[in-house]
């Protein structure tokens, strides 16, 4: 895939978003305030990048995108979910080197933010610091329950495990046992979480339907009873770690700093050094 041109990635705000440059001193120089708005990315435009990081980390502030990894043949695994919240590229800003690359599911808009400034807040601001652990633990949980999913669960239970974790992590009323859920994946997408075939999927969902779990109103799925199908799915939701942390605050503290201000000082020791990144 190349990378998206001039014409399909474009600025929210027309106001310039050049950063503000981040000195040794952890201080920042005086330059017209940051803008917050951040850049819509189109569906299916590439993020992130596979390799060594360059430019600014990309939080994400609104749409869905998808972690993936290129295997033998071209072959695609998709290894996560982006959300809302997420630094979309953490693992550049401390190493140098991005080990899968990132793409808009959905629409998204974006923000980015200078890795060097990423860095200073993590050691300056406990806020910032504890949304990135946060982040971190949820995609090692996330990621473990993929594993078992591809690893031991039969096809249909992955795909409705599947189902299960979409609606609590696109945020759906849970308390109420009927409900919809928009797909945002097409059936290829799906597969590739999944380790299947699209055809396989499609009779898979057919089978969901045929046992009354799911109705499909593409691309909106009904559920008559959630509790139903995530017995079917073999699902718990103990692994989705809760996010407490607003994003309109994570983003303000960042554009505080981007600003040229400073970020509250709490004895965090500073960050290591980039390593260099992986010989091919």
């Amino acid at each position: 895939m190349g990378r998206p041109s001039a014409c399909q990635t474009r600025r929210v705000n027309t106001a310039s978003t050049r950063a503000p440059h981040l000195t040794v001193t952890g201080t920042m120089d005086a330059r017209p305030a940051y803008d917050a708005g951040g850049r819509l990315v189109p569906a299916l435009a590439q993020i992130v990048r596979e390799g060594p990081a360059r430019g600014p980390c990309a939080l994400l502030l609104s749409g869905m995108a998808l972690r993936y990894r290129i295997v033998a043949r071209g072959a695609r695994q998709i290894v996560g979910l982006g959300m809302p919240g997420d630094l979309l590229d953490l693992a550049g800003a401390f190493g140098g080197f991005n080990d899968h690359h990132v793409q808009a599911l959905t629409p998204c808009t974006v923000l980015d933010v200078p890795r060097e400034a990423v860095l200073h807040l993590i050691g300056a601001d406990p806020l910032v610091a504890a949304a990135l652990w946060r982040q971190v633990l949820a995609e090692a949980a996330i990621g473990r329950e993929w594993l078992a999913s591809v690893g031991r669960r039969s096809a249909i239970t992955r795909l409705t495990h599947l189902l299960c974790e979409l609606r609590v992590r696109t945020g759906a009323d849970l308390d109420a046992n009927a409900g919809t859920l928009v797909l945002p994946m097409t059936q290829a997408q799906i597969s590739d979480v999944l380790g299947l075939t699209p055809v396989h999927i499609n009779r898979l969902l057919r089978e969901l339907e045929a046992r009354g779990l799911i109705r499909r109103e593409i691309p909106v799925l009904h559920v008559d009873d959630w509790r139903r199908l995530e017995k079917a799915g073999d699902f718990c939701a103990r692994y989705l770690h809760p996010r407490p942390t607003p994003l309109a605050l994570l983003r303000d503290r960042l554009v505080a700093v981007l600003s040229g201000g400073e970020a509250p000082r709490c004895g965090f020791p500073a960050p290591l050094p980039a390593a260099a990144p992986p010989r091919d």
